[in-house]
């Protein structure tokens, strides 16, 4: 249903060296600035990979990620320091070791919550906000790198431009793609997740599960329809936001014509009844008026069945193309707006 994105984006920038005061502190700094350009490089791949198929599918461009984080470190411990400066060093270091625990132990607790997210809305909340953290922890990494290479020349006189480049803007924007795709994503789920469970109980008959559902579903859509009044379009582009209120019209749509179901379902119920206590009538078939009490229940049965069937297709109908419509305007959303890297 949905193509899932470990939404950690590290935001650390190198910027260009203009001029240098003295150049004994650029390749202690220039090192590090290539070892950390290497290692994003490689996680925007995998970040890319992700965003379009799934986390599993990008396991090799994970495992190519995880070897640059190696060679990286081995960089950057080969690399000499300047009058003994290792602040920078260190932060990077602590930067490679923050990006090798969630590409491992972080990343076994995504794949196992993206595998049970679907079957509760607790679920997919718990892997969303589980994601969301990670990315936090990485964008503060990032920001600790950039305060102590700021740091860094400025104690040893290397003026920097402050120009973001290419690849920085494009994580920042992954970032913001992820983050814009998921809050939306949970509002259409938690009416989704709903609706699942109503075709269960209607499957089964179950008209109390069915009111109690039905009742939860339309709250949610009431509830996701407001916040969708005070939700931007991501960057002029409105097509999710669009479809995700398509999605929650047709919850309350679905939640009013279930009315219907219930009723073929009550009507059912009570002609089971009657035609039980008919049969079972030595005197039901010569009495006229048990015949014409069994012949108006078998007429009501017949009329609600009969708009029963009409409804369950416009409804089958619909959410299918409600469906369609959300998983199609998400992949565009993605491919659109998700940065691509190879």
């Amino acid at each position: 249903m949905k193509k899932w994105l470990l939404a950690a984006m590290a935001t650390c920038i190198f910027t260009n060296t203009l001029l240098a005061q003295t150049d004994s502190p650029l390749p202690h700094f220039e090192g590090i600035g290539k070892a950390i350009r290497a290692v994003n490089e490689k996680y925007l791949v995998y970040n890319s990979a992700a965003a379009h198929s799934s986390v599993k599918k990008a396991e090799r461009k994970r495992q190519e990620l995880l070897a640059q984080i190696d060679k990286s470190r081995y960089a950057l411990a080969d690399l000499s320091y300047y009058k003994n400066d290792r602040v920078l060093s260190k932060a990077t270091a602590d930067y490679f070791k923050l990006l090798t625990d969630n590409m491992n132990d972080n990343y076994a607790k995504i794949v196992n919550l993206e595998e049970i997210a679907e079957q509760s809305y607790d679920n997919m909340e718990a892997y969303l906000l589980l994601r969301k953290k990670i990315s936090e922890r990485m964008e503060a990494a990032g920001d600790t790198i950039q305060l102590r290479q700021q740091e860094y020349c400025k104690r040893h006189g290397i003026t920097l431009t402050s120009a973001e480049d290419e690849m920085g803007r494009k994580m920042k924007q992954a970032g913001e793609v992820s983050q814009y795709n998921d809050n939306l994503y949970l509002i259409f789920f938690k009416c989704s997740s709903q609706e699942a469970d109503l075709m269960e109980a209607l499957e089964k008959k179950n008209i109390t599960a069915m009111e109690q559902l039905k009742g939860a579903m339309v709250k949610y859509a009431d509830e996701g329809l407001a916040r969708l009044d005070t939700t931007k379009s991501f960057a002029g582009d409105g097509t999710l936001k669009a479809s995700c209120k398509r999605a929650l019209d047709f919850f309350k749509k679905e939640g009013d014509k279930m009315t219907i179901s219930t009723d073929f379902i009550m009507k059912q119920e009570s002609f089971d009844k009657i035609k039980k206590t008919f049969e079972s009538s030595p005197t039901a078939r010569s009495n006229k008026q048990e015949i014409d009490n069994y012949n108006k229940a078998v007429n009501e049965l017949n009329k609600a069945s009969n708009n029963y069937n009409q409804n369950n297709q416009y409804l089958n109908d619909t959410r299918t193309a409600t469906y369609k419509d959300w998983n199609e305007t998400t992949a565009a959303f993605l491919d659109n707006h998700m940065p691509y890297a190879k």
